[in-house]
């Protein structure tokens, strides 16, 4: 199955904000422009929202995963319902997050 993974994901298209190294964890600096949109994005639901810092996950196993049941939707003409969710970690480490092998996504922390 791990090989499977794998030759779907060298097949897939990782999101274009990805950077091309195999880092895990990207710090994104303000001055891209990826985090005002993030950052706008959280403002929509949490008004005062503060950010000292913003990661982003390049997960290739959990983006495969994520992309093949998205596709397996579409084409069924179904309508994929996305959310989207941010984490805080304060002290946690952030790898404790994407890390988790379930799911990606751990509830305790959003």
């Amino acid at each position: 199955q791990a090989s499977l993974i794998k030759k779907r994901a060298a097949l897939q298209e990782t999101p274009a904000t990805w950077s091309n190294a195999d880092e895990i964890l990207v710090l994104v600096p303000p001055k891209d422009g990826q985090y005002w949109n993030v950052f706008n994005k959280m403002r929509e639901t949490i008004p005062n929202v503060h950010i000292s810092k913003l990661w982003r996950i390049q997960n290739h196993s959990l983006w495969s995963y994520y992309s093949f049941h998205k596709d397996r939707l579409l084409k069924n003409d179904i309508q994929a319902n996305e959310r989207r969710v941010w984490h805080r970690t304060r002290a946690l480490e952030p790898s404790v997050i994407y890390q988790d092998k379930l799911d990606g996504f751990m509830m305790q922390y959003v």
